[in-house]
């Protein structure tokens, strides 16, 4: 049988969003007839990378969530119900579930919260892992007898896009987020989604974010839910929605290679609404370097589109906020080097910054941010470093971290 999609419509006020999310379940488990065990522990695992409310794109709907809880409540016997997640570094994942509505909805359905960053952990081997032999795991997720991955409909300037496969990132602690980002962004996400695979994902596409996602991008509202069993096939459809092929992101493209879910429309059975009814191609993040930056020198050796795009966030945030102006005032000029080509032919001038784990080699050769890509959020933080100003999400502590990682891996 074809892996099964099902894509619904959906107004965006609570009672509308409870009956659509309701038919659908209904519809996927006449169709697929997936079992829950009687007294089972369900994890439902909302996309709150982020302390902003769900109509800025940024996290999942809480109404969404209330109506999945719900539905399960009733169409489940002794079943406890949970509601978890792990933020993003630098950002409470209690100030998001207060700022995305999620403490009401606990109180209301009298469901157990839990920050998945500050649980016990686990650590699960990964047998066929690219960039990840073993990862710690939040105890609460290996526990879970079925697992509800509530992702968001946006774009992302790392990984192009962040859906399904993307937000399963959340069932990790703080430092294991980290090493991801240390090795291998896309990689790592398939291989944290090889041993750790939600049941049922569903993609919150009432309002969605393109551009600049998963943080600063522009809200678009769409009206439409997507869900189904595997993660894979779900994101294929999602992102075909979006006006992207899926092939062309490339933690989707490793997944399927990987036999992890079915790439593409053509191997998927569609149900509800016919996907190129609501298809709406959004704006993607940057790919290339276009804009300019007075005072700012690139020396690119064929980065990635990743690093490209984390770049280019942050410069253009630093820009917006007069802290780009700073820097150039305070060092006269700032040279960013990015790709694995990338080479510092004698002295810099002004401040010089070396980004991404390909050219950790040349670490020592001016600021050294780490990642495979970098986050846009720790390059900014970096450079106001440099000028004095504190970290908005994350300090310099992270690059030290991630220089005696990468010594100890580079040695052994």
């Amino acid at each position: 049988m074809k892996p099964v999609v099902y894509i619904a419509r959906s107004k965006l006020d609570p009672g509308s969003i409870t009956v659509t999310v309701f038919k659908m379940l209904d519809q996927l488990w006449s169709i697929v007839k997936p079992k829950i065990e009687s007294g089972s522990r369900i994890l439902v695992k909302p996309n709150l990378t982020i302390d902003k409310p769900w109509d800025t794109g940024a996290t999942a709907c809480p109404h969404i969530v209330e109506a999945i809880v719900r539905w399960l409540q009733m169409n489940t016997d002794d079943c406890e119900v949970i509601v978890g997640e792990g933020s993003m570094l630098g950002v409470d994942t209690f100030k998001a579930f207060e700022a995305c509505g999620y403490l009401e909805l606990a109180d209301k359905l009298n469901v157990e919260l839990v920050d998945l960053n500050r649980q016990p952990t686990a650590t699960i081997r990964i047998p066929d892992g690219i960039v990840l032999k073993s990862i710690d795991v939040a105890r609460t997720v290996l526990e879970s007898d079925f697992i509800v991955n509530v992702a968001k409909l946006k774009t992302h300037i790392l990984t192009l896009v962040s859906l399904g496969m993307k937000n399963m990132k959340g069932v990790l602690p703080y430092k294991s987020k980290k090493i991801i980002h240390f090795l291998g962004l896309d990689h790592g996400i398939v291989d944290l989604n090889s041993v750790v695979k939600p049941n049922l994902t569903v993609i919150d596409g009432l309002i969605g974010m393109e551009g600049l996602g998963p943080l600063i991008g522009r809200a678009v509202k769409l009206g439409v839910l997507i869900a189904g069993f595997n993660v894979v096939s779900v994101d294929s459809v999602a992102s075909y929605v979006m006006g992207v092929d899926p092939y062309d992101v490339l933690h989707i493209r490793y997944a399927g290679k990987r036999g992890l879910g079915v790439v593409g429309l053509d191997g998927v059975e569609v149900y509800g609404v016919d996907p190129s009814n609501v298809r709406i191609p959004f704006k993607l993040p940057p790919r290339s370097i276009v804009d300019e930056y007075p005072g700012v020198h690139f020396i690119l050796g064929d980065p990635c589109s990743g690093c490209i795009g984390s770049v280019v966030t942050a410069l253009n945030v630093m820009k917006e906020t007069a802290e780009l102006k700073m820097l150039i005032d305070t060092y006269g000029c700032l040279t960013v080097a990015i790709g694995p080509k990338a080479r510092l032919e004698g002295s810099s001038m002004g401040l010089t910054v070396i980004c991404g784990r390909c050219l950790y080699h040349m670490s020592g050769k001016g600021v050294f941010i780490p990642g495979c890509p970098p986050q846009s959020y720790l390059v900014r933080d970096i450079l106001r470093s440099k000028i004095g100003l504190p970290p908005v999400y994350v300090g310099e502590d992270v690059v030290r971290e991630a220089k005696e990682f990468y010594d100890k891996m580079f040695r052994s």
